[in-house]
């Protein structure tokens, strides 16, 4: 979406994000993940939550911002995603704690545990970058899921005992086609204790749930 990159920012869910070429522009079907985590943090008295590979911070901030109960770190390999992150964040949620770093690797770091992880990593086969018109002004860092698409989540997923709490839920994005390899993969890494593959308005795979 050029037009929000010259604009500066974009609607998002009841948002007005700051967006810059070094982050992916919130889309609509990203909704669907933060009205999962919005019911799952609505239920408890406390909950640490994580979002990794932030951004813009689309997913963090609006966590944060309608769940003020709830302890939200950020993480992000980029520094200069992580600055426009914190712009967004400033506005509306000015508690979020911002990492620079590879997927979990900051909260397995500072042996930080979550009750909720949510992502929107990368999620496109590199050799299906080129055909797409989002890769010609979107980094491609946020968009290059590597062979199959799924490098980067199956990383995630394998981080998981490491920083989750036993009870926890965590909630992916994933690509049109590839709810059966992520819930087959988490099952055998994981054996949670319910997998839910959540499609978007247009019915296709959007949402992983995974319930430890």
């Amino acid at each position: 979406d050029p037009i929000a990159y010259l604009i500066g920012y974009k609607g998002f869910y009841d948002l007005e994000l700051r967006v810059t070429p070094d982050v992916l522009v919130p889309r609509p079907e990203t909704e669907h993940l933060i009205q999962a985590a919005l019911d799952f943090a609505k239920q408890r008295d406390r909950v640490i939550a994580a979002d990794i590979g932030t951004g813009s911070g689309a997913i963090a901030v609006t966590v944060a911002k309608h769940a003020p109960h709830a302890i939200v770190h950020a993480v992000d390999v980029s520094e200069a995603a992580l600055a426009v992150a914190k712009t967004n964040a400033a506005r509306y949620a000015p508690g979020i704690i911002f990492h620079h770093g590879n997927l979990a690797q900051p909260l397995i770091q500072t042996q930080t545990k979550v009750d909720l992880l949510m992502a929107n990593l990368p999620y496109i086969r590199h050799d299906d970058m080129h055909l797409l018109n989002v890769s010609q002004h979107e980094p491609h860092l946020a968009l290059d899921g590597g062979t199959d698409g799924l490098t980067l989540i199956r990383e995630l997923l394998a981080q998981v005992p490491q920083v989750c709490n036993e009870t926890a839920l965590i909630l992916l994005e994933i690509g049109a086609e590839q709810g059966s390899a992520v819930r087959d993969f988490a099952q055998r890494l994981l054996s949670p204790r319910f997998i839910d593959v959540q499609p978007d308005y247009a019915g296709h795979d959007r949402v992983v749930s995974i319930r430890l």
